[in-house]
């Protein structure tokens, strides 16, 4: 697939979240938002495509849905979407709160 409507994919997909929890959960949306371009370096390098399974970034994105993907294995079954909404939260703001830290932005 072409890495232009791929991005262009990602930044629609990235724009319907934002418009749908901008409103729920400001500060998580605006975590989600820093530094978003960076999610599309890897599209940008001219490799064949037989090797893009092997690729893997290191950005804080792919790091939070891993963590997040761990965190519902060891849930097990959400029964409601108000309780994987309640843990998405919790994860987002705790994760949130991390980074604030290492930027120097909480005291």
């Amino acid at each position: 697939m072409d890495a232009q409507k791929t991005e262009r994919g990602m930044r629609a997909q990235a724009a319907g979240c934002r418009e749908t929890w901008q409103e729920r959960a400001p500060k998580s949306v605006a975590n989600f938002c820093i530094d978003f371009a960076q999610t599309f370096v890897s599209l940008r390098v001219d490799f064949p495509a037989s090797l893009g399974v092997l690729i893997r970034t290191t950005n804080r994105l792919e790091r939070f849905h891993k963590e997040m993907r761990r965190t519902q294995h060891d849930i097990g079954m959400l029964h409601s979407e108000a309780g994987c909404e309640a843990v998405w939260y919790l994860l987002t703001t705790r994760e949130s709160a991390k980074q604030q830290a290492a930027l120097g932005l909480r005291p």
